[in-house]
């Protein structure tokens, strides 16, 4: 569900509430630790929904 979409210096930000796992996307950006583990959070998610080949 969208909440938000705004536009800051040509580039369209849209705020979306929902399982990232789900969403119709070409990539997803996510903050990484320094040896690029996804164990918890958004990445572990993303890890458990796509099987370890997102790891490697």
């Amino acid at each position: 569900m969208e909440l938000k979409q705004i536009e800051v210096n040509g580039r369209k930000i849209t705020v979306v509430h929902g399982d990232i796992t789900e969403e119709d996307v070409c990539a997803i950006v996510n903050a990484a630790n320094s040896h690029l583990k996804h164990g918890g959070g958004v990445a572990g998610a993303i890890v458990r929904k796509g099987g370890r080949i997102i790891q490697e």
